[in-house]
């Protein structure tokens, strides 16, 4: 299944649980529609319909509102097909770019193109004691392989290099844990899988690299002279590692009925997802979390469920308000500061700091 239609399947379950209309993972109208439309843009080279390259300000204001009049429902993917960087520029980044710009014109590169994960491999030869690094390449190898756009025997040693290597430089963080655990999955060894996810569980921490990937995709795009505000919007499309965690909880839990251990790691899993600074993050991890609850025995489970319940309700009012600012005029600056709040302090943090700036509550 390629990463566009695993989004699209797990944001319909995270649907049944967690109803909400519109989730900005983005910005202020993005629909789960719109970054899985994304996703399936990524998949594709040399798609340039729409504004002239690169966009500005005005044309993704103006996509805002054919989208909300249904006159052009794909006129935000248009843009981000304009933004995306081309395979000329990319091609600068190899001789002159920094490991940062590296990793993030190699993220946003689609799957179809070598040049994204020549990029990667690039940056893991400047800088291998860099744990994002490896991570950025990992993921890389992870959705090639879903996209079916490299063969699993072609690409599996490099994987488990990438996922090796990033393991030894943060031994404590259960991430790289959790990726080869995804990894066996999808080569239905499921039991390899449990195992890896049970050694996670060890582990301290949880550092996914996926904020510090995005903030290099901003880098790139900067760098190769998109406007700070579609630099940002571009890299809160640029969705690594969480969908795949669902995916991972998923398989885990359908093959574990009766094992007690493998559905306790699939809600450990569940409670780390769920302290990431993005909406998307938080409800798929409540969602991992529900699924593992309803399978776990010999516990009670209603502060859990109490506590998802009420982050539910409160991310379905901010999502509410967040909508109803595109009937408002705001300047590219505010939005840029919009959207640094969403990296550096979370999503709930900058709707908090728009209504306080307007006065409003929600």
């Amino acid at each position: 299944m390629g990463a566009a239609a695993t989004f699209f399947s797990t944001m319909n379950e995270v649907e049944e649980e967690f109803p909400l209309t519109c989730v900005p993972a983005a910005s202020k109208c993005a629909c789960w529609r719109f970054i899985g439309s994304l996703l399936m843009f990524s998949t594709l080279a040399g798609c340039r319909s729409g504004p002239s390259h690169p966009p500005t300000f005005d044309d993704f204001r103006r996509a805002i509102r054919e989208d909300a009049t249904h006159t052009n429902l794909d006129a935000q993917v248009a843009i981000f097909a304009a933004a995306q960087l081309s395979n000329k520029e990319m091609q600068r980044f190899l001789t002159r770019g920094s490991v940062e710009e590296l990793v993030g014109a190699g993220t946003q590169a689609p799957m179809t193109d070598p040049l994204g994960r020549t990029l990667l491999q690039h940056a893991t030869e400047r800088s291998p004691a860099a744990p994002m690094v490896w991570a950025a390449l990992a993921y890389r190898d992870m959705s090639l392989l879903q996209n079916q756009e490299a063969g699993i025997e072609t690409i599996a040693d490099e994987l488990t290099t990438a996922i090796n290597r990033w393991r030894s430089l943060e031994p404590t963080n259960a991430a790289p844990w959790y990726l080869e655990a995804a990894f066996q999955c999808l080569r239905t060894n499921v039991a390899s899988a449990k195992q890896l996810m049970a050694e996670a569980d060890r582990k301290e921490g949880f550092e996914p690299c996926s904020l510090a990937i995005q903030k290099c995709v901003i880098r790139a795009m900067e760098s190769a002279r998109r406007s700070k505000y579609i630099a940002r919007l571009y890299a809160m499309g640029q969705v690594v590692g969480v969908v795949g965690w669902s995916k991972l909880s998923k398989t885990i839990l359908a093959e574990s009925s009766e094992d007690q251990q493998a559905i306790r790691s699939c809600f450990v899993l569940g409670a780390r997802v769920g302290l990431g600074k993005s909406f998307l993050e938080q409800l798929i991890g409540d969602s991992i979390q529900t699924k593992a609850i309803e399978k776990l025995s010999g516990a009670d489970f209603a502060a859990e469920r109490a506590r998802i319940s009420e982050r539910k309700a409160r991310i379905r009012r901010a999502t509410a308000y967040n909508t109803s600012l595109d009937t408002r005029k705001f300047s590219e600056e505010r939005w840029v500061r919009f959207l640094d709040t969403c990296f550096d302090k979370g999503e709930m943090t900058a709707v908090e700091s728009m209504a306080a700036d307007n006065g409003d509550t929600f």
